[in-house]
């Protein structure tokens, strides 16, 4: 199957106030029940699930993707994707480009009024911790 014919959604979510950037995370998520329940229609039922995110802080967001899919689909199993983890989440991530420690800057964010940026470095491979996917139970 080509990767252009997997089923493939987009979840609305946000984990931090709307105020502005470098506002931290407050543990609950706000979820778009009425645009999400549409879409997950177009999943098929007891499929096994990846959820892609920029980055997992505490895993709230992550978390409750999973278990509005849980809830919603059914899947046979969630496995998680993201680009950025930072290093005291103890959220069980299965695949991550970078470890961070400090706050990140996204391009789709608007940029920060003060501070330097600094690039991170070009992805060479994807950290993992194999295990076997999470499922519903």
């Amino acid at each position: 199957m080509a990767s252009s014919d997997l089923p493939s959604l987009l979840t609305f979510s946000r984990a931090t106030t709307p105020v502005g950037i470098q506002q931290a995370a407050t543990g609950r998520v706000l979820l778009d029940r009425r645009h999400n329940k549409g879409a997950l229609t177009a999943l098929p039922a007891a499929a096994s699930l990846l959820v892609v995110d920029d980055i997992c802080g505490s895993g709230a967001t992550l978390h409750a993707i999973a278990e509005m899919l849980t809830a919603t689909v059914g899947p046979s199993g969630v496995r998680t994707a993201v680009l950025c983890r930072n290093e005291g989440s103890d959220y069980p991530l299965d695949s991550w480009g970078w470890d961070v420690a400090d706050w990140v800057h996204f391009p789709w964010e608007p940029a920060p009024e003060s501070g330097r940026l600094e690039a991170l470095p070009p992805v060479t491979r994807l950290r993992s911790q194999p295990r076997a996917p999470r499922t519903r139970g």
